[in-house]
């Protein structure tokens, strides 16, 4: 890496390109058109390669007149390795969804809440940026440790280590193609084939072929299905659906390993055995569906139960239906708490020797390299990230209590002291193992039990709780891409905050496009299929834990109370 003195001409062109690419939605990464593809059926987005063939294109070197003008030197570089690296990271901040667009959905599909933009835009600001505020004291424990490599950084760094190497094939007395041609050539082939199952003929998506021999056979149909099954099927011709859940290339073999067997156990052996059985009255159901159902399997009118500040009306409830929920909407919040009793059980057995010598590596070793490289640069002064904090948490404040959201101001400051808490830990062990445990389902249970009846209040208390700590380890991921990469940190965190906020407005206007535009938006019906698959799991879940509560759901006597009483929270009980 060569320093050079042109850092702010270069940070202007990053904020360029990045504003260029969010206002025309040039890549899935940016939320305006993640918005439009997350509230997709198909789970698929605009080509993600796309951004990375203009990296690599802009990635060479220019020559004329004989004369090579390497811009990664420093002697032009109108598209520098710095640009790059600064406009990945914020592209990370950006590259999903807002978490808290999904509050602003339910209250508009589910409870007929639709409020003006000053609040919508408050709420995506504040739970958005609030996290970054933690990034001064998180630097300390997840950046500068050289034991802290967050393994997903370092595949960045190969990236860009690569796409703006000078040697290689294709070059000079080399032969072969260049990484460049080679690149493209994929692109166009990706980019091209994608028309067939996305567009031309939807079959090779959802590949169903079991189904097509008896297609009028419901076991088959719930068995091997895609839609509405369990998707024994297995084939699939669409990328998208591969990598749903995250790209099998960059995932090592043994935690693929352990995913499917713990999905053919849960999956494809527990949940049809369950299902078949008549477990929670799931016959009478589709055996997976995002939808919750009512005792007519009409789905649940949730209006029919609330009183009209928004709280449930227990007599109502009692006269209408308890809620019922697909067999895999029921094993996977069994799951979910499952998991958190597993996770704490089996790191205190395992691991807690080595997350107490982490935490005091962390403290006390020697700076690397890259730690004595960066002393150069001066550190984010510790008044911005204040200044980030208190701009945030008076916008918070604001909006719980200029509109009706039934949330305590204590209640918003326990998910932030949730959230500030488990940074350092789940931090740590996610820039060791590249794994984060999520606090979603923890939080939905404590506002569930300590706010009863308050579906808006258990949506916001969720977000603040789970995206303040999600955001930071964010931050903190893109902070160690710099520090890797030799990137200024007065200018990432400049660049982060900006990104998050044109980003974040740039997705609401999106929204309410989509609203005003697409007939029958978030309808299981909507006929171009923008079902709103992600609104539905949070509406549904703003119903099940706050609305008719844990207690109704979960509780000894209750439904689904085989589920709850494997989560910490039953040992109370």
């Amino acid at each position: 890496m060569v320093y050079r003195n042109t850092l702010g001409g270069d940070h202007s062109r990053s904020q360029s390109i990045f504003l260029f690419q969010v206002s025309c939605g040039h890549s899935h990464r940016y939320r305006c058109t993640t918005t439009f593809f997350s509230h997709w059926s198909s789970g698929g987005g605009m080509d993600p390669q796309l951004d990375d063939l203009w990296f690599s294109l802009e990635s060479r070197s220019i020559h004329s007149k004989g004369t090579c003008f390497d811009h990664n030197h420093g002697f032009i570089f109108f598209f520098s390795y710095y640009v790059w690296n600064l406009t990945s990271s914020q592209a990370t901040v950006g590259y999903q969804s807002a978490y808290a667009t999904d509050i602003i959905a339910v209250q508009r599909v589910y409870y007929n809440q639709i409020y003006n933009f000053s609040y919508q835009w408050f709420i995506v600001m504040s739970t958005q940026l609030i996290g970054f505020s933690i990034g001064g004291i998180a630097r300390r424990f997840l950046v500068a440790p050289p034991s802290m490599i967050w393994p997903l950084s370092l595949v960045n760094c190969a990236l860009f280590n690569t796409l703006h190497s000078t040697q290689y094939a294709g070059i000079g007395t080399r032969g072969g193609l260049s990484r460049e041609r080679f690149f493209l050539y994929a692109f166009i082939g990706s980019f091209t084939w994608y028309f067939f199952p996305g567009y031309l003929f939807q079959a090779l998506s959802y590949f169903s072929w079991v189904s097509w021999i008896r297609p009028d056979d419901p076991t088959i149909a719930a068995l091997f299905g895609y839609i509405h099954g369990m998707g024994m099927s297995v084939i699939t011709f669409d990328w998208s659906q591969i990598a749903y859940i995250g790209s099998p290339l960059a995932t090592p073999w043994w935690a693929e390993a352990n995913i499917f067997a713990g999905f053919v156990f849960f999956f494809w052996f527990l949940t049809p055995v369950l299902h078949f059985t008549n477990a929670w009255y799931g016959l009478y159901m589709p055996i997976s569906s995002r939808t919750s159902y009512d005792n007519q399997l009409n789905e649940y009118n949730v209006t029919r139960i609330l009183t009209p500040e928004l709280t449930i009306d227990l007599e109502a409830y009692h006269a209408y239906s308890p809620l019922f929920i697909s067999t895999t909407f029921a094993i996977s919040y069994g799951l979910s708490f499952a998991s958190i009793t597993a996770t704490l059980v089996h790191t205190l057995l395992y691991f807690r020797k080595q997350i107490m010598i982490q935490s005091r590596r962390a403290l006390s070793e020697q700076p690397d390299i890259h730690a004595r490289l960066m002393s150069r640069y001066p550190q984010v002064p510790e008044w911005w990230y204040l200044i980030i904090f208190l701009s945030m948490f008076t916008l918070g404040i604001i909006s719980i209590e200029v509109w009706p959201s039934e949330m305590p101001v204590w209640a918003f400051v326990l998910s932030l002291i949730i959230a500030f808490t488990y940074v350092i830990p789940i931090g740590m062990i996610q820039a060791i193992t590249n794994q984060q445990i999520g606090l979603n389902v923890i939080t939905e249970l404590i506002i569930g039990y300590a706010l009863p009846g308050h579906p808006v209040a258990m949506m916001l208390f969720k977000t603040w709780g789970y995206i303040t700590m999600a955001q930071a380890l964010a931050f903190t991921s893109d902070f160690k891409l710099g520090h890797y990469m030799k990137v200024p940190p007065k200018y990432m965190f400049i660049g982060q905050v900006v990104a998050a906020v044109i980003a974040g407005t740039t997705q609401l206007g999106v929204q309410a496009w989509m609203f005003t535009n697409i007939n029958g938006m978030c309808s299981p019906t909507q006929k171009d299929g923008f079902i709103c698959p992600n609104t539905q799991v949070f509406g549904t879940a703003s119903i099940i834990v706050c609305v008719i509560g844990p207690g109704l759901q979960f509780s000894k006597g209750q439904t689904y109370y085989g589920l709850y009483n494997r989560s910490p929270c039953s040992i109370s009980q």
